[in-house]
């Protein structure tokens, strides 16, 4: 569900676009509160290969939020998203 943002807004928060926003400043609005509709327990980051052939260190970023939050974070590129079903969540595309 959801292209770019919208796959955003119906995961858990917002807390992996705020560690990254000091390098794509998406706040621009000083949004607080972080909380999302919570369909799923992991993060999407839309448009990676987009984002991070401009912002090289962006890669580093989000394996460290990964780290930090202990929970998945599945990277997806235009023409992929996530198939989630009983069995889990799954990238499918290409």
């Amino acid at each position: 569900m959801g292209y770019s943002a919208g796959a955003l807004i119906f995961g858990p928060d917002l807390t992996l676009m705020n560690h990254v926003d000091s390098l794509l400043g998406f706040n621009e609005m000083g949004l607080r509160e972080r909380d999302c509709i919570g369909l799923y327990d992991f993060h999407i980051f839309p448009h990676f290969k987009d984002f991070t052939s401009q912002v090289p260190e962006l890669s580093h970023e989000i394996t460290a939020f990964e780290s930090q939050a202990d929970d998945p974070v599945y990277r997806i590129n235009d023409n992929q998203a996530i198939l989630y079903n009983n069995e889990g969540p799954k990238l499918i595309g290409n």
